[in-house]
């Protein structure tokens, strides 16, 4: 008897202990990376952010970089979303291949399109230089470092809108490199 007695403390002692050291014990964060984005319109400020997990899907990412990797001079583009549907803005050239500082005027091999409700704007007839500052070699989906797959740039100049008139833009992006 006094040994089941011993034995049902000393499982109740492991019980406790299991149970103290797994207290405050947290389950493993999951892999994320902050994607955000902002532009300066004539002044007025629209930025975005959303933390997108590997669990996730591309479908609601707000900001994704991905080249045409195999293809040459395919180049490269970043979008960027929001999720309210105001927002739509791609830049895309055949230079887009690394980091560096691009020019987008009716001269360059690419372009610069942004979408804000019904208002569209334009660097065919504008410029706007971009500058990507971080480009990364790996790409989602092949590590598990989001982080490491972050491409980063800021870009500011002139766009056109439908109706010929001039705006000043400026802006940073966060993005997920896909490809």
């Amino acid at each position: 008897m006094k040994y089941l007695r011993k034995l049902s403390y000393t499982i109740l002692a492991i019980l406790l202990i299991s149970q103290l050291v797994g207290c405050g014990k947290e389950d493993e964060p999951e892999n994320t990376a902050l994607v955000q984005w902002d532009i300066t319109i004539d002044g007025t400020n629209y930025s975005y952010e959303g933390t997108y997990t590997e669990a996730g899907d591309l479908t609601g990412c707000p900001g994704i970089f991905q080249t045409n990797a195999g293809i040459p001079e395919g180049g490269g583009q970043v979008l960027l979303v929001s999720d309210d549907n105001l927002f739509t803005i791609q830049i895309a050239s055949v230079d887009l291949t690394s980091t560096g500082s691009y020019v987008f005027d009716s001269d360059s091999e690419g372009l610069i399109s942004i979408m804000h409700g019904m208002n569209a704007y334009t660097s065919d007839e504008g410029s706007v230089t971009v500058n990507i500052t971080s480009f990364p070699s790996l790409v989602w989906g092949v590590t598990d470092d989001l982080e490491a797959t972050m491409a980063k740039g800021d870009f500011s100049g002139t766009v056109i809108d439908a109706f010929d008139s001039p705006h000043t833009i400026s802006g940073s992006f966060d993005a997920i490199r896909v490809q």
